[in-house]
């Protein structure tokens, strides 16, 4: 099964414990510009190993990609999408931050 239909095995963690207090999911929308699509890959490949960065997905519905990610702050978290703004031209984002765990992981199949 392993690679088939088991993609990943992991550990999932405790991010307050560790000191990360500020979790959020964040949508992204790069500028319209003449050199977009190349700052699209170029900001999926940083997210994608941008160590506060948990999860990337490329969505749509007028956004390029959606965010997990994990801050020790606020502040930090506000640096960061500040970086993005400047680096990337991003024309929009959204932030929702994650207050409770409801439920993760949790899907079974019958």
């Amino acid at each position: 099964m392993d690679g088939s239909i088991i993609n990943k095995s992991t550990i999932l963690l405790n991010f307050p414990e560790l000191g990360y207090h500020t979790h959020a999911q964040v949508f992204l929308k790069v500028a319209h510009h003449e050199k977009s699509k190349e700052l699209k890959e170029k900001m999926k490949t940083h997210l994608s190993f941008h160590n506060n960065v948990n999860t990337v997905y490329k969505v749509n519905n007028g956004w390029d990609f959606m965010i997990e990610t994990v801050h020790k702050n606020i502040k930090e978290l506000n640096d960061f999408l500040e970086e993005l703004e400047e680096k990337y031209y991003l024309q929009d984002k959204e932030i929702h931050y994650l207050i409770e765990e409801v439920k993760k992981e949790g899907f079974t199949f019958s």
